[in-house]
């Protein structure tokens, strides 16, 4: 049996990440971004990586200005050996 174990920072992020700012916030960046993968392009399982936590949960524009759309590919090659923490 695997037992996953997260900090309470991981848990506020995660609840974060359900919130409606957030969605909403995604959904924005996503269209700016012309729905693709500002590294390769791709159109497909795109996701909205926060490029520094700055602004996070501050000004909305702040906030956008720190998120990238990303493919589940590249934004995985990016955090390659890196955690959350390592973006803060």
């Amino acid at each position: 049996m695997s037992v996953t174990l997260t900090t309470a920072t991981q848990q506020k992020y995660a609840e974060y990440l359900r919130s409606p700012r957030w969605r909403l916030l995604r959904t924005v960046r996503r269209v700016i971004d012309g729905q693709r993968c500002r590294t390769c392009y791709s159109r497909d399982h795109l996701q909205v990586h926060h490029a520094s936590y700055a602004h996070r949960g501050r000004g909305f524009f702040g906030e956008l200005r720190d998120t990238i759309t990303l493919c589940d590919e590249c934004h995985r090659r990016l955090h390659r050996g890196r955690g959350i923490v390592d973006f803060a």
